[in-house]
This record gives structure tokens, C-alpha cells and sequence, in this order.
């Protein structure tokens, strides 16, 4: 066995785990995305009221993802979203209500099953949470 060559990997491997941890976790997670399909429950934090939001989704052979959601609050329900977006742990989609355009744009946490992150219309932006309420999901190849 030459040892210099074993501590040479040692040494290369040592230094791409560092690097990952110090990317962080979108890093670590690229090249790979969680399958987010099923049935999110959350809310909208407005100053006032935090509305239920309800929204599913589903994923196509190609792997590219629709949707639709409920804003029972409003009485909407199975709007259509649209440029649903996942890259690592990322996902961000846009809610077209016919005279304003919202987006969602958020991040999936493995460990609590969530998507947080913010909800934006007219220019002003709002926290979101949504909880799956369907099976866990594994992380899955891109």
C-alpha cells in the first residue's frame, strides 16, 4: 500500500466534506431535490390574520411540477399555480388571482417536513408556512 497516495484521498475527501459544510445546506443538497408532491397546509402571516392556505402538488414523469391552491378564507379554491420552480431545497411558484400576480418563494426543511419563506404581492411580502400533511417525502436523484 503507498501511504502517500491514501493520504493524498484522505486529504482531498477531508477537504470536500469541509467545503460542503461550509457551503451549507443548499450546497450540500445540489444535484438533488426533495420530492415535494402531496398536500401542504399552512398559513399566510398577514399583520392582522394569518388566512389557511391549502396546496397540492403533483409531479410528471419529466419532473417538472404542477399545482393548484385553496385559499378557503376567500373562498378560492384549486386556483392553478404556476412557474413552479424546486433546486436543492429551494421552491418558489407564482399565484395568478386574475388581476394581481403573488409569488411564494421558499425553503423546504427536511426536518420538520416544511416549506417557510415569503409571500409576496403588490410589494409587499409576508411569511408563510406550509406543513405537509401526506406521506414523507425522500430526497430523490435530479
Amino acid at each position: 500500500m503507498n501511504f502517500k497516495s491514501t493520504a493524498g484521498h484522505v486529504l482531498v475527501i477531508g477537504a470536500l466534506a469541509f467545503a460542503a459544510l461550509i457551503a451549507g445546506p443548499d450546497q450540500a443538497l445540489a444535484g438533488h431535490q426533495p420530492d415535494l408532491t402531496g398536500d401542504w397546509e399552512g398559513w399566510v402571516k398577514f399583520t392582522s390574520a394569518q388566512p389557511r392556505v391549502l396546496l397540492s402538488l403533483e409531479r410528471s414523469g419529466d419532473g417538472t411540477f404542477s399545482g393548484t391552491i385553496s385559499l378557503p378564507m376567500q373562498d378560492r379554491h384549486d386556483l392553478p399555480v404556476s412557474n413552479i420552480e424546486v433546486d436543492g431545497n429551494r421552491i418558489s411558484f407564482d399565484l395568478s388571482t386574475g388581476h394581481a400576480t403573488a409569488s411564494f418563494k421558499g425553503r423546504y426543511s427536511e426536518e420538520t417536513d416544511t416549506i417557510s419563506g415569503d409571500f409576496i404581492q403588490a410589494g409587499a411580502t409576508f411569511p408563510f408556512e406550509l406543513k405537509c400533511k401526506t406521506a414523507t417525502r425522500a430526497m430523490s436523484g435530479k
